[in-house]
């Protein structure tokens, strides 16, 4: 597992070349990478915090104990834009699949597992690279990640039409 952090900067008013993306990016469905800021960066900064299909996203540092351990994967590249510092970039090795391990990191287990080992100073709630190392996460054959990602998918798909439906 490789981990880094985000970069800081200010936001400025738009538009401009690069983006930050902000906290409720991180949606569960996949990485919103409308949720942004317009900053001004240079290319070699860029190029060291942009985004790139399946890496994983996890927030580090939050005022809101409900929103550690929030994350989503980024399901194309975004050379444009950059994540900021209250997130952790996750790329994982081969024997985990992103979707799967974003899934598991989501549910209530993986969850509390996060909460339990946050830390608080001044308001702000944070993990870890430790944190996300330390995760005990099962590691079934990458087949059987798969099933489980695509079976959640289509859970998912299910309840957005029954949403849809009580809705009309």
């Amino acid at each position: 597992v490789g981990t880094m952090n985000g970069y800081c900067i200010k936001p400025v008013a738009g538009p401009t070349e690069h983006k930050m993306l902000k906290l409720n990016a991180l949606d569960p469905a996949g990485l919103d990478l409308n949720a942004s800021k317009f900053i001004i960066i240079p290319k070699k900064i860029a190029d060291r915090f942009s985004i790139h299909k399946d890496d994983l996203f996890i927030c580090r540092s939050v005022g809101s104990y409900n929103h550690v351990a929030k994350c989503a994967m980024a399901k194309e590249d975004a050379p444009n834009t950059v994540f900021p510092d209250i997130m952790i970039r996750v790329r994982l090795k081969e024997s985990l699949l992103p979707a799967f391990v974003c899934e598991i990191v989501q549910t209530p287990l993986g969850r509390s597992f996060f909460q339990s080992n946050a830390r608080t100073s001044v308001g702000m709630w944070k993990i870890g690279s430790e944190d996300i190392a330390n995760f005990p996460i099962p590691v079934p054959p990458l087949a059987v990640q798969k099933e489980i990602v695509e079976r959640i998918a289509v859970q998912r798909q299910e309840i957005a039409r029954e949403r849809a439906a009580a809705n009309r």
